[in-house]
């Protein structure tokens, strides 16, 4: 028997009706049960712990008290009946649980509900597929179209209610392996994909759900495919006026804010369900503007519709354009915030909301230029945000977790700290990409207030997509629902429509060509006819068909290259391991894919793996590499660049380590690459660069990608590359094959000075071979080269160049950057330098638990190449992965992302390693704790 929890409510009679209530009954007091068919039940009794395994034995049910929002698998784990679903190679010996139904159910008792005219169960968001019963009455129309990104409503009537004080909800969550399989085999054709590589031990069918694509795996990622509530149920009753909601904070359908001469326009628009045919009840609204303790003078006028029993509010309001700031991304002014604040009330109803707004316009600038060998249209690909133009130093942002829910608020959540780190990289825009999930609304107000863009996919990607009636129907009221959650938020950049699917048609990665006109004419009227159709009117941003693309589209279908590199964006992956090779990248307009693969730290893995010992060539990494040949590959590559060595000696640190370092090395080098074609074309037509966004800020689980935060919040190497790299005036650096190049990048529209230091060291001796100086001043928005270092000039102190390395100190004090080159004058990277034990000496010497800060000295007697930090808890570093060549002692200042430290708590624990502990050349040696 399910429990039934009370609530008492006080119902205040006004005007002789009772006070509506709004009840969150999330909670941790859902029951969830499981009845196993008998011919499952072999393989699920060895997933269950000992303790529980007789009673599900015996009663062929899974029972246990689950969180709402949550899901199956996690509150099997916290109440102890399987182990953790992120451990070893649990996501696919613990796939069995996700072919069960489970129900969740739990009984509400409110005395108010016995005297209720009407009532409200919402649903915000179920993952995925569900029927949903009431007192016992299956109800399949809030069930018919299965979608994890729309909220599910019903309207419950009084004689529905028949007079009783309490309801007992039931939701019957079934197997998303299960059903997509069903759909796909009822659907006239096939739609490809509908096998995916071994190595990302995968489900099928993804394109049949309405669900995150990546929970069905990917070749970063896991296949949990999650069931569960994940986000808030709510309960109203006796309200006249019920808001249709689209999100559990705004209730607020579409929210624009845009320029119009002199003046900036709100426009809100509000649906109300009006039960009882009551949409004539008076009603008053109230709308302020605020920033901080500043009231903003602002006037609106109010229309009323009523269609259908709903009452639609239309306010429109006008803000003078003197009274207000302009938002504007990181680095290019301060993104200023407004609290718009709405509230809504009647006799029987009440309703209000604060939301932060921004003052901002958004442009695509698709500017015609001169290319003599351009494959399409020859045209620039770059953002303006109020006014200013913007280089974009951006990452693709995947989902934090397999079973991530929403939240009204990010505070303390993964969300929040990877906004935060991603700040901290000098990050100013975020792809959130569409084989994930819509991410919560917090999530885009803490970017709007970091002053980080956002470009929002629609959840498609890698697929052909079914575009049968329901299944569009589906997806439309699906995007206008996220579209008109969305578009309010000034970080929110531009709409893109899919990820490489129009470039998986062109190219034929499915097979598609031999029926190109069906799938052509689907792919139309899916993104087209559907998602830009209904969105575009609600959009105050660019919308984009596809990424990669030739740029903003229209309706129509254009049978070209979507990944060219004269128009648009472009996603590049190459995995040659002589990164350091010139001409290796494409010279684009915009880069928003690319990126190599690393290891994590090794505590990250030891978690995960739940083993000491972590190689190269274990059954335990190679589970998790979901690259087909991504661990030949990576061996491959730190041969290349750091030597041969024998397979079995790529463990624990030296595996960690070298992958890193070589992602690092490799990423350098590219993100340099299409910096300095910053604005600047070749004689083709060629560059005009604008941006680059790497695949990819995080990690989803612990696991070999390119991520340069890891699923614990550990920031790898790559991320202090990025940070450097990713300031707006910097140096970048190369070898060409006879010389080093060092060119000077100024995004600035002001002139910048700098001061460059140039120094040619000997790794096997103390100190520099040799330096070079100079100092001067960068143009506005520019690219100079600074100086070019012949070989035969470096060959007069260094004779064997493949022992050497060059180490470019640029500072500019005026944009406050400082960055650190190390350039290779040879093409056969690290291997051949001859390294002295550095005889690193860290120290602490200070301590602050209240903010969880400590301060590191470090000393190294000789040189040392690629120092590199960790913490036994995820924090940033000050400085890390540099070089110390004659330099004098570092002082280092590492900051935990948790912040405070209790009193007690066992924090924290370092070590310090350099190149020289993991070359062929060294002593192999274990790095240095402190």
């Amino acid at each position: 028997m399910v429990p039934f929890p009370t609530l008492g409510f006080l119902c205040a009679l006004i005007g002789g009706g009772c006070q509506a209530t709004i009840l969150d009954i999330s909670g941790d007091d859902w029951v969830i049960t499981s009845d196993i068919p008998a011919n499952q039940l072999p393989e699920i009794l060895p997933l269950i712990k000992p303790a529980y395994r007789d009673t599900v034995r015996n009663t062929s049910q899974i029972k246990l008290l689950g969180q709402v929002p949550g899901y199956v698998l996690t509150d099997l784990e916290r109440h102890d009946i399987i182990a953790h679903p992120l451990h070893r190679n649990h996501d696919v010996t613990f796939r069995p649980l996700s072919r069960l139904s489970w129900k969740y159910a739990k009984n509400v008792t409110v005395q108010d509900l016995v005297v209720a005219s009407r009532a409200v169960l919402e649903f915000e968001g179920i993952d995925t597929f569900a029927d949903i019963i009431i007192n016992g009455r299956y109800f399949p129309e809030i069930g018919a179209d299965q979608n994890q990104f729309k909220p599910r409503r019903l309207l419950l009537t009084k004689d529905f209610l028949m007079g009783r004080n309490w309801i007992l909800i039931e939701v019957i969550v079934k197997s998303a392996i299960t059903e997509t399989a069903r759909l796909a085999s009822k659907y006239p054709h096939t739609v490809p994909p509908t096998q995916f590589p071994d190595v990302q031990h995968g489900e099928r069918f993804r394109n049949f759900a309405r669900k995150s694509p990546a929970s069905f795996s990917w070749d970063w990622g896991p296949a949990f495919v999650a069931q569960g509530i994940w986000k808030p149920v709510t309960f109203t009753w006796n309200q006249t006026y019920v808001a249709v909601k689209v999100d559990h904070v705004v209730h607020a359908r579409k929210v624009r804010v845009f320029r119009e001469g002199r003046n900036w326009i709100i426009n809100q628009t509000f649906i109300y369900d009006c039960l009882d045919d009551l949409c004539n009840e008076a009603f008053d609204v109230r709308l302020s503007l605020t920033n901080q303790s500043q009231i903003i003078p602002i006037k609106t006028d109010l229309l009323k519709h009523i269609i259908d029993n709903q009452l639609n509010l239309n306010l429109v309001s006008m803000v003078r354009s003197s009274d207000v700031e302009l938002w504007y991304p990181q680095g290019h002014g301060d993104p200023v915030i407004y609290d718009l604040s709405y509230n809504f009330e009647s006799v029987t109803s009440s309703e209000s909301y604060a939301i932060p707004i921004g003052f901002r316009t958004v442009k695509l600038l698709q500017e015609t230029l001169n290319c003599t060998k351009a494959d399409t249209h020859c045209q620039t690909f770059e953002f303006e945000i109020s006014g200013a133009t913007v280089y974009v130093r951006g990452a693709n942002l995947v989902p934090v977790s397999p079973f991530q829910v929403d939240a009204p608020s990010c505070t303390g959540t993964k969300l929040e700290k990877l906004l935060s780190l991603a700040s901290q990289a000098n990050i100013n825009m975020l792809r959130v990409w569409g084989g994930g999930i819509y991410l919560p609304s917090c999530f885009y107000e803490e970017a709007s207030r970091l002053g980080i863009m956002v470009w929002q996919e629609f959840m498609f990607a890698c697929s052909t997509y079914p575009a049968d009636p329901s299944f569009l129907r589906n997806v439309r009221e699906e995007v206008m629902i996220q579209a008109g959650r969305l578009n309010k938020y000034p970080a929110l950049t531009v709409f893109g429509g899919n990820n490489e699917n129009k470039q998986a048609l062109q190219e034929d990665w499915y097979h598609t060509a031999e029926n190109a006109s069906l799938f052509v004419k689907e792919y139309q009227e899916l993104y087209a006819g559907t998602i830009r159709t209904n969105v575009i009117d609600m959009i105050d941003v660019p919308f984009l068909m596809s990424s990669p693309s030739n740029g903003e589209s229209g309706t129509e279908w254009i049978n070209d290259n979507p990944n060219s590199k004269f128009s648009g964006d472009v996603h590049y992956y190459n995995y040659q391991p002589d990164c350091l090779s010139g001409g290796m990248f494409p010279v684009t307009r915009f880069t928003s894919e690319f990126g190599y693969q690393a290891y994590p730290g090794l505590r990250t893995l030891r978690e995960a793996l739940q083993v000491r010992d972590v190689t190269l060539a274990d059954q335990n990494t190679n589970h998790r590499q979901h690259l087909v040949m991504g661990n030949g590959l990576l061996y491959a590559q730190i041969n290349f660049m750091f030597g041969e060595r024998p397979l079995e000696t790529l463990r624990n640190e030296n595996l960690t380590y070298l992958s890193q370092l070589y992602q690092a090395t490799c990423m350098a080098e590219e993100v340099s690459h299409h910096r300095r074609y910053y604005r600047r074309l070749t004689e083709d037509g060629e560059g005009w660069n604008t941006g680059v966004m790497y695949w990819q800020l995080n990690d989803i689980w612990a696991a070999p990608s390119w991520a340069s935060i890891d699923s614990v919040l550990r920031p790898k190497m790559l991320f202090y590359v990025i940070r450097d790299l990713y300031q707006s005036v910097i140096s970048t650096s190369r070898w060409n094959g006879t010389a080093v190049e060092v060119y000077g990048i100024n995004e600035e529209g002001r002139p910048e000075d700098y001061d460059l230091d140039i120094f040619l060291v000997d790794p096997s001796r103390k100190g520099t071979l040799h330096e070079w100086g100079q100092d001067g001043t960068l143009p506005p928005r520019s690219v100079t080269k600074l100086i070019t270092i012949p070989d035969k000039v470096t060959s007069e102190f260094c004779e064997d160049l493949t022992r050497c390395f060059i180490a470019v100190e640029f500072v500019s004090e005026g944009a406050r950057s400082k960055i650190t080159n190390i350039v290779l004058p040879s093409p056969h990277g690290y291997q051949y330098l001859e390294m002295k034990k550095p005889d690193l000496k860290p120290q602490v010497i200070q301590k602050d638990l209240e903010q969880g800060r400590f301060v590191i000295r470090l000393v190294a007697e000789q040189t040392a190449l690629w120092v590199y930090l960790e913490a036994d808890r995820p924090g940033v570093f000050s400085e890390n992965a540099f070089s110390m060549y004659g330099l004098p002692a570092k002082l280092i200042v590492f900051r935990t992302l948790a912040g405070v430290i209790s009193p007690g708590e066992d924090c924290c624990n370092f070590t310090v390693t350099s190149y020289f502990h993991h070359a062929l050349h060294g002593g192999q040696n274990s790095p240095i704790s402190f």
